[in-house]
């Protein structure tokens, strides 16, 4: 590949027929109206490379390469031991908005070229519309619906129709990338009496979302983790669109207003595997990788992972209705930029490489999730497209939220010392809380990418955490001995506010953690406030490897600092449930109550619609 070339992420299907056998090393060479691909080996996340390819199964890989135009052809090559072992049903490619077929139904060769053929295709838009939050005031519900279209001309205006009023808004740029760009709408829609819906137009197409009545408390939805389908874990048995599914269904019911997604709304450590400098570097020692500078080459490659990782992630099953039908408020966490993010010792988290990928998965971060937008922003005083990106909301019904930025300001000084927010960050989100305590709010949520209360992880793991410096997620939650002190002094802030001016306010805490889902409290020293946390964190995959240990370090009650906590036990008996999941939250009689929405015992996936079967929910008072 030259430095002039345009690189494009290419993502690649793979469907092993229903007879006996498997393959175990395949490489491809893709074929466009603009030239060909380099061999690209379709390799697995370590350690999985020996569950790919099986009976029955779709795996699915992404690459980095020069942008080949109009795709005409594969070349599939059999590189494994057994070379009539593998029976190729047909492979999917997918690029931009298109996808492709290539059919073989057959073993296959050493080498075995195909046609590619466009079976889909999007038209000008190829993401969205995706619906955000950009702020409520107390007669204004403000949204912003954003597109990515393939033209750097935009497509026209967005008319919208709400309480049998037409309006019409144009389109505001927010950035061009290699072969797309980015719009987006600003709508100011009035509040009524009653919730109503709106419904709007854009590229030709119809879709409505539903507004709140002006003093009416929001009905919303929870969750975090959301890979469809994580790019090396595809042999897995779980329907990871299956979540996606429930929530379009329960919104035809409910009818929500609000989509609060707590982090990992993208993958991104499949740039260590599908792009060729990054494959290239994490074949090095840990010496050799601390010392490689960050080329040129490297980052042509991040600035196409990190924004074409969106348009694929989030074109997939029921996520671009889903998002086109209900405003989202969205927050990060370590794998929108990459696994462990801030916990690394700093000798390998600060190494050039790392640090360069950061700039990268931002930039992304702000103009896919943010929209390119810095309403609402908590840090007035900051460049809003370097963050921090905590974003505070006043809500219809004496509601607040606050999507509290874990991420941008994360490092590790030492092996024992860390940071997770500035001393400025602390000081604005105190601001902020003085701010809302004027405003008689009855419930304050708070959105955490990890969990605030979590029993202290034992001897053992801590031995771990300081020998096993790669595995940056052991430093990842607030109680560890890392982080504890910034996260009793959260829990100051929360409690102080809760037992405010104008009487008390109920605080939630909305959690991701170990892909999972579990309830906990925390009280105040006197005993008089109690903080609820749930955490749901499945909305993609689980966490199989939950194991009786980890179950075990959950249980019981603890201390944290002055607080005293308890893990709260599910209906089931568990402690912590690995089940995908996501959280509805919806007011009853001037409170709110917190529905799990989980996985059925022992669905297997593969049904949609009416086929569906019902989930199981577990109900919590918040």
């Amino acid at each position: 590949m030259n430095m002039e070339d345009i690189l494009e992420l290419y993502a690649i299907e793979v469907f092993t027929g229903d007879s006996r056998g498997c393959g175990d090393a395949v490489s491809v060479v893709l074929e466009g109206d603009r030239g060909t691909s380099h061999k690209i080996q379709l390799k697995a996340d370590c350690g999985h490379i020996n569950k790919l390819f099986k009976k029955n199964k779709i795996d699915e890989f992404h690459l980095v390469t020069e942008e080949l135009g109009n795709l005409t052809k594969i070349i599939v090559y059999n590189e494994g031991r057994m070379r009539h072992s593998w029976f190729c049903d047909k492979i999917h490619v997918m690029v931009k908005g298109r996808t492709y077929l290539a059919t073989f139904s057959k073993w296959m060769d050493q080498e075995m070229t195909a046609t590619l053929e466009l079976i889909c295709s999007r038209g000008p838009i190829i993401l969205g519309p995706i619906l955000r939050l950009r702020g409520c005031t107390e007669s204004l519900w403000q949204v912003s619906a954003m597109i990515v279209t393939e033209s750097s001309q935009p497509i026209g205006g967005l008319t919208y129709v709400m309480s049998q009023r037409t309006a019409s808004v144009g389109p505001k740029f927010i950035v061009k990338l290699d072969n797309c760009t980015l719009w987006r709408y600003d709508l100011d829609i009035k509040l009524t009496d009653k919730s109503e819906p709106c419904i709007y137009r854009i590229g030709g197409q119809e879709y409505n979302f539903r507004v709140p009545a002006r003093d009416e408390q929001p009905r919303m939805l929870f969750g975090s983790n959301m890979d469809v389908k994580h790019p090396y874990h595809q042999s897995s048995t779980e329907d990871k669109s299956l979540m996606w599914n429930y929530i379009d269904m329960d919104h035809r019911t409910n009818g929500y207003h609000l989509l609060l997604l707590g982090g990992d709304q993208v993958h991104c450590d499949g740039i260590f595997m599908c792009s060729p400098s990054f494959q290239e570097w994490s074949s090095q020692g840990t010496r050799e990788r601390s010392r490689q500078i960050f080329t040129p080459r490297m980052k042509a490659e991040a600035q196409c992972y990190y924004s074409k990782i969106y348009l694929k992630t989030w074109n997939q099953g029921a996520i671009p209705a889903i998002f086109s039908q209900i405003p989202t408020v969205m927050m990060w966490d370590d794998d929108d930029i990459y696994g462990g993010f801030g916990n690394f010792d700093p000798s390998y988290g600060t190494c050039p490489v790392l640090a360069g990928l950061f700039p990268f998965a931002r930039r992304a971060f702000f103009n896919f999730q943010q929209q390119g937008d810095g309403s609402s922003a908590i840090h007035k005083n900051l460049d809003q497209e370097v963050g921090p990106f905590s974003r505070g909301f006043l809500l219809p019904g004496n509601v607040a939220l606050l999507a509290m930025d874990v991420r941008s300001e994360r490092f590790m000084r030492s092996h024992w010392e860390g940071q997770v927010l500035s001393p400025e960050s602390w000081r604005d989100l105190k601001d902020w809380f003085q701010q809302i305590r004027q405003s008689e709010v009855r419930h304050l949520f708070v959105m955490s990418a990890v969990a605030v209360i979590r029993p202290h992880r034992n001897v053992v793991d801590r031995i771990v955490e300081l020998f096993n410096l790669k595995k940056g997620e052991k430093r990842d939650p607030w109680p560890s001995r890392i982080h504890g002190s910034e996260g009793i002094f959260l829990l100051n802030l929360l409690s102080r506010f809760a037992s405010g001016e104008h009487g008390r306010s109920k605080v939630t805490i909305l959690a991701g953690d170990s892909r999972s889902m579990s309830q906990s409290i925390v009280e105040d020293p006197r005993g008089r406030i109690q903080i609820k946390q749930i955490v749901s964190s499945a909305l993609g995959e689980t966490r199989p490897n939950l194991s009786r240990g980890d179950s075990f370090k959950l249980r019981g009650k603890f201390s944290y600092g002055n607080f005293r906590g308890k893990m709260v036990k599910m209906p089931s008996g568990q402690w912590s449930v690995p089940a995908q999941n996501f959280a509805a939250l919806v007011p009853r009689q001037q409170s709110y109550v917190g529905t799990w929405i989980s996985r059925p015992n022992q669905f297997s996936g593969g049904k949609t619609g009416e086929d569906l079967p019902p989930p199981l929910t577990t109900d919590v008072t918040l």
